[in-house]
């Protein structure tokens, strides 16, 4: 019923399928009836031309994921599906044809014209009139596209955190850090990694490298901006023996032993949260920011952590679930615990007046640990947070805005 010549006229239109909004099928149907072929075997040829055209598609997408192909273990759910589709599909055909026999296009073809018509007049007569206004609308109409690796934040700096986000259809296999592997975990339905710089680092160009499933493999720069240099005197306590020499020697040694304790806190490997990071205070107002060096009595001690406005005995919840692996009394660091999250990721709550939790306990995000207050080295009540990534200490309030919290 359809001769070579009417075939190739046909599959000319269908090529103008290829502009966005305009039907695949449509434009068979229109050219068959343009030939005068009847509409119920131009119905049928254009269900019979898509099976080769949606067949290569199908094929090319299965090739592009045969990563995630080779990991099926049953096939039967994917083949119940195409059968399912497939007839279903032959079904509607059948009656559409029928249905087509019996009706004129005629009236619909004239519709589509006539709307056609008048919304390329309204969107000249919209343009001529406010030429302005449609740039605006048409600016904010647009949605935001998000490339395939996406690194906040966009300025980073010595002693940040990184978190990567793949905006990707499929997942990644692979995340590298300078050819170092990071774990990679889910949030809010997206593979996401952190990478921690330590603020003591020198090279400023890096390389995050991302390996998906399907085979497809991205590079993202990495450039750290150096860090300003500050530097504010903090005196010692009296009840750490004041501002002296001796005092000062002694406040070194001990935060070397406490921080060889700290340091050999180990994260798992597994992820322990499943909820979203929060704040650790009912309200969050940041006294002393992370990243400069305190002159005490002529030493420099760097602050890797952020404190916050906390009256005596405020309440200090968990930022997460996790698991306490330190609950005790340091001289410098008061009151101290640190809850494993996994992956690498630590929180440090310090100077507290009391601890709720004990060593080893499992707490869940928001759950009270302990009171606010200024144990150790500590002039005023107030929380001291720290966060550690893969033993990295990073800025918390960087880490918190991840997440929203800040």
């Amino acid at each position: 019923d359809i001769s070579k010549l009417d075939a190739f006229i046909i599959g000319v239109a269908q090529a103008i399928a290829i502009i966005p909004g305009v039907s695949r099928s449509g434009a068979t149907i229109a050219a068959g009836l343009f030939r005068g072929i009847k509409k119920a075997v131009i119905v049928e040829y254009s269900f019979i031309l898509a099976i080769p055209t949606v067949g290569a598609a199908v094929l090319y997408d299965a090739y592009k994921s045969r990563d995630v192909l080779s990991q099926i273990h049953s096939w039967n759910d994917l083949i119940i599906g195409f059968a399912v589709s497939f007839v279903a599909a032959f079904i509607v055909l059948y009656f559409l044809k029928k249905y087509l026999g019996k009706i004129s296009l005629t009236g619909f073809g004239w519709y589509r014209i006539v709307l056609a018509t008048c919304i390329v007049i309204a969107m000249i007569s919209l343009n001529v009139a406010s030429p302005e206004i449609t740039s605006i609308e048409t600016t904010t109409s647009s949605p935001k596209v998000f490339p395939v690796v996406f690194v906040q934040p966009l300025d980073v700096y010595p002693g940040d955190p990184i978190m990567v986000t793949i905006n990707a259809s499929t997942t990644a296999s692979e995340i590298t850090f300078d050819t170092k592997k990071v774990p990679v975990f889910e949030y809010q339905n997206k593979p996401r990694a952190f990478i921690a710089i330590p603020i003591e680092e020198k090279n400023l160009e890096h390389v995050v490298h991302v390996t998906l499933v399907n085979g497809m493999n991205f590079d993202e720069p990495i450039h750290i901006t150096p860090r300003q240099k500050i530097e504010k005197p903090l005196g010692i306590p009296e009840k750490l023996g004041g501002n002296t020499p001796e005092a000062g020697k002694t406040l070194i040694d001990n935060l070397a032993k406490e921080n060889a304790i700290l340091n050999e806190v180990k994260s798992s490997p597994n992820i322990l949260w499943s909820k979203t990071f929060t704040s650790p205070l009912a309200t969050l107002t940041i006294t002393d920011p992370y990243g400069y060096s305190r002159d005490t009595v002529g030493y420099t001690i760097t602050h890797k952590g952020t404190d916050f406005r906390a009256a005596e005995g405020t309440p200090v919840m968990a930022m997460n679930s996790g698991i306490v692996k330190v609950a005790k009394l340091f001289t410098v660091y008061g009151n101290t615990i640190i809850i494993d999250h996994g992956l690498g990721v630590t929180s440090l709550y310090m100077h507290l007046s009391e601890l709720k939790v004990k060593e080893g306990d499992k707490v869940e995000v928001g759950q009270v640990i302990g009171l606010s207050g200024k144990t150790g080295y500590a002039e005023a009540a107030h929380l001291h947070i720290s966060l550690k990534i893969n033993g990295v200490s990073i800025d918390p309030a960087k880490f918190l805005h991840f997440f929203d919290v800040i």
